[in-house]
């Protein structure tokens, strides 16, 4: 639907409106639009998620401009969930377990094996490694090196930056609504391998989490790669503190947990064909609570 029919059907509130809510003393006061004149348009947005409903609710409440509009739905689409899954529940002795009797086995009935390389089994015994007992379920999104605002001269120092929790909340800030970015349990990276065999050719995805340590001070975070014409590995992006000013990979994409916020209650809602949106008083903080929300 053209974005403009929503400019059109709720239309922002009037200056004479504006003057009386200014000389009762109230700044914004609740906003009732009818539009049971134009089903379609209360269809078209009681059909988006719920996050969505909500923006869009926000946007027509603060009477934003319809190519604001537009690119926050397109934003909605661009960063949505690229898959959920289960995390803990195996020890690191049984992802070992599990990756001897990959790395042995021979293909069979279509099912592609897969490969573990020195590091990521050097890093998989490292006792930072944490696996958890409790299963959970959650979403990951993907994002390139693009989008998270590196280049390709970017270095491996502004990677460790691109990806520290307070710059994540202020992308998440930016980019999201009602939903925040954060690194993923060391362990994500592990189940990843197992749950996404069919990984494209030449694919790789860093695995976005707080760096594996090792004795001589390089680091390493997990990554899901496959080669053409190899199986999919597990690998890691292992860097030494000298190499830390050295460029990025090209192509690079990364995963990272993405919650939801524990957002308060919204005003905002669509009922018996009109929308109806009151002044919040108590609007959320994203960085303040992606601080208090963290996963490790």
């Amino acid at each position: 639907m053209d974005i403009t029919v929503i400019e059109r059907v709720v239309p922002a509130m009037s200056v004479e409106d504006q003057n009386v809510a200014e000389t009762n003393g109230k700044s914004s006061p609740p906003v009732i639009v009818d539009v049971s004149t134009e089903i379609g348009v209360t269809q078209w947005i009681k059909s988006l998620p719920k996050l969505i409903q909500e923006k869009l609710l926000r946007i027509i409440h603060s009477s934003a401009r319809p190519e604001v509009v537009q690119e926050i739905v397109a934003n909605e689409k661009r960063f949505k969930p690229w898959r959920s899954m289960t995390i803990g529940g195996v020890s690191r002795l049984g992802f070992l377990r599990k990756l001897q009797i990959e790395s042995k086995s021979e293909k069979n009935g279509g099912k592609e094996t897969i490969w573990i390389s020195w590091w990521a089994r050097a890093a998989l015994m490292r006792p930072s490694v944490k696996t958890s007992r409790k299963q959970r379920r959650i979403r990951l999104l993907v994002l390139s090196a693009d989008e998270l605002g590196l280049d390709e001269r970017s270095t491996f120092n502004d990677l460790a930056e691109a990806i520290s929790p307070k710059r994540l909340a202020t992308w998440s800030a930016e980019n999201l609504y009602g939903w925040c970015l954060s690194l993923c349990p060391v362990e994500t990276g592990l189940h990843l391998r197992f749950r996404y065999r069919q990984q494209p050719e030449d694919e790789s995805i860093l695995v976005a989490s707080k760096p594996i340590m090792f004795e001589d001070e390089s680091t390493a975070m997990f990554a899901v790669e496959r080669d053409k014409n190899d199986n999919p590995s597990l690998q890691v992006m292992h860097t030494k503190p000298e190499e830390m000013n050295k460029r990025l990979p090209l192509g690079m994409r990364i995963a990272f947990e993405l919650r939801r916020h524990r957002a308060k209650k919204h005003s905002a809602r669509i009922t018996n064909g009109a929308i109806v949106s009151k002044n919040a008083h108590n609007d959320h903080n994203p960085v303040k609570e992606f601080a208090n929300d963290s996963t490790t």
